[in-house]
């Protein structure tokens, strides 16, 4: 790793830090030395993440948090800064995806997918700015998918709202790399998480070996924060080697 880009001692708050690619986050950078400020709304889940990382003598701070709420979003930032300190890391992995036909899909079921995987992530990132325009530095990686890229059948509302999370992000490169920050757009194919377990049960039969673990997408944010700080990369994506089982 970069001297210039070295994670021990930096402050980090990740959003839907309880499971799947959040918690792997979580671990993953509290492992590297950072003190981790962990979002979710499963405060039990968290605070066991918490002791596990306690034991290896690492720090991660439970705090609940429904990334939908702005209200919630504030309460978590003002919660972390006078814990931690200010971020100098901003993970947004906080997701939601409902899968059904568009006639069978609630008004309420849409939006609750563009205020947690949309608004969620401008609200964090809203939050965190005013903090590491100060420090003059910093990170905000966004946890996308390929589907914002990628549409597919049934996925109106979770396409529509990671498609809004690339497009938002990639207005953050511009916006803030005069200030020293940059921003990044992770966006994972397939991962093996609880999420995909229930969200794609009816779209892939059979075992689901072939797709990406969570550990994999943590190595990416890992790969990304270790570049030169001249270096910014705005969009990573990370696809399974193998195919779908159909």
């Amino acid at each position: 790793m970069s001297k210039h880009a070295t994670l021990n001692g930096k402050t980090a708050w990740i959003t839907g830090a309880s499971r799947g690619i959040g918690r792997a986050i979580a671990v993953a950078l509290a492992r590297g030395g950072v003190t981790v400020c962990a979002g979710a709304r499963s405060i039990a889940e968290l605070q066991q993440l918490s002791t596990v990382m306690k034991s290896e003598d690492k720090i991660v701070h439970p705090l609940e948090l429904d990334v939908a709420s702005r209200d919630s979003v504030d309460a978590f930032a003002e919660k972390a800064l006078e814990i931690a300190g200010p971020p100098s890391i901003v993970v947004n992995s906080a997701g939601l995806g409902i899968w059904k036909d568009i006639d069978q899909l609630e008004p309420e079921d849409f939006d609750r997918q563009i205020d947690v995987n949309l608004k969620g992530s401008w609200y964090v990132a809203r939050a965190a700015v005013p903090h590491l325009k100060r420090l003059g530095n910093g990170h905000i990686i966004n946890i996308s998918s390929i589907a914002g890229r990628v549409a597919f059948r049934r996925g109106t509302g979770y396409c529509a709202s990671k498609a809004g999370v690339n497009a938002m992000s990639e207005a953050l490169v511009h916006e803030l790399r005069d200030f020293g920050i940059r921003v990044t757009t992770i966006a994972p194919g397939s991962v093996q998480t609880g999420f995909h377990a229930q969200a794609l049960s009816s779209a892939h039969h059979g075992d689901m070996d072939w797709m990406l673990e969570p550990d994999t997408i943590a190595k990416a944010v890992l790969h990304v924060l270790s570049l030169p700080d001249e270096a910014l990369v705005n969009y990573y994506e990370v696809r399974p080697l193998k195919p779908a089982k159909k």
